[in-house]
């Protein structure tokens, strides 16, 4: 079965030219710890226990803490109404918390809000810029026309109704917080990295495919479906090096069936009387771990572009600095610098949401 499910995985992988290859780089995701005086690895690890707790904590962005505090004191209960439902995607729905399901729909549009404003402020920055030169504000910038700016604004104000709703807080309040400049915040992965193996266990995934099994077993005790991993962090599960603690410049690349290697379900199998159920949870358990995979190698695509975009940026400024001394070609290099500049917020919001994911997927807040 593992087999199976390993090529067939990976066949998929190549036809869609999602195989990792060597070079690419971690950015600057780690933001709570000077990579000068600390052993990153050591510190986190020796936080463990509760390092996914308030992962977005590792951002420092005090407006997005502060809608979080008050989407978790909204949503008070951890408890979620799993019944005799047997449909196996109904409970993996069911078995996500009404907390976790309110941190990251607040997360999504936190990070949806803060890419708009951005976007906003360059798309701004340039309406002034020809308002200068030509003493007037025109309706077209560039490729964004005002009815494009009309529908972010108009987005922007449902993303606060949106937070409002999952905060309980007056909207009038929720755009005070949003109020100040902030930058597009980062999602840090380096609490997901140095978390135990273990805390794939309780995904609502597992834990659905966990229930699903109870329910055609009824004399099989819960223990006996205990998920066992033969390392210790998540980051060795995928066989990410250990050097993603300890520099935001490196090369990293996901191994493509590692983590089914290193899961054994040998003590569910002997209790399970049914072999066709056995399959079907092995399956399900091995299907999320790759799935899994799949967005590991997806945020490392995302981060591969986020760098490159950010060194072409960053070469472009150069580029319009030294252009300032020739009027004639000045206007030429700030288009190019603020094109440069959108593509990078783009692959920075891309970047963020891939991010999102793997938390998302694992359940944690």
């Amino acid at each position: 079965m593992r087999n199976i499910l390993f090529v067939n995985f990976a066949a998929v992988l190549m036809m869609s030219g999602c195989l990792p290859s060597g070079g690419a780089q971690q950015g600057n995701a780690i933001s709570l710890y000077h990579k000068e005086s600390v052993n990153n690895i050591s510190f986190v690890r020796a936080q463990k226990d509760h390092a996914l707790t308030q992962w977005w904590s590792f951002s420092g962005d005090a407006a997005l803490n502060k809608l979080m505090d008050a989407a978790l004191m909204k949503n008070a209960s951890d408890a979620s109404q799993v019944t005799d439902i047997k449909d196996y995607d109904a409970l993996v729905l069911l078995y996500n918390n009404p907390k976790a399901i309110s941190v990251y729909d607040v997360s999504k549009l936190y990070l949806e809000y803060r890419y708009i404003f951005q976007k906003m402020r360059i798309i701004d920055g340039e309406k002034e810029r020809y308002k200068n030169i030509l003493g007037v504000r025109p309706d077209v910038t560039g490729d964004v026309d005002s009815a494009q700016v009309m529908t972010m604004r108009e987005r922007e104000q449902k993303i606060i109704l949106g937070l409002a709703k999952h905060t309980n807080l007056m909207p009038e309040y929720v755009a005070e917080i949003l109020r100040e400049n902030q930058p597009l915040p980062e999602i840090d992965l380096m609490p997901l990295f140095a978390s135990e193996a273990e805390v794939f266990a309780s995904a609502p995934a597992v834990r659905a495919a966990k229930h699903a099994l109870l329910l055609r077993n009824k004399g099989l005790a819960q223990d006996r479906l205990q998920v066992h991993f033969t390392v210790e962090q998540l980051s060795q599960l995928f066989g990410i090096s250990d050097q993603v603690y300890v520099s935001d410049q490196f090369s990293w690349r996901v191994k493509l069936g590692h983590a089914v290697r290193n899961v054994h379900l040998k003590e569910a199998e002997l209790a399970c009387e049914c072999d066709a159920d056995f399959d079907v949870f092995e399956q399900r358990i091995f299907s999320f771990l790759m799935e899994y995979e799949q967005k590991l190698v997806s945020y490392r695509q995302a981060q591969e572009q986020y760098l490159a975009l950010q060194a072409a940026y960053e070469r472009v400024k150069k580029e319009t600095v030294a252009a300032q001394k020739y009027a004639s070609s000045a206007p030429h290099f700030e288009e190019k610098e603020r094109q440069a500049r959108l593509a990078y917020l783009n692959a920075s919001y891309e970047r963020a949401k891939a991010g999102l994911d793997l938390y998302e997927a694992l359940g944690v807040y």
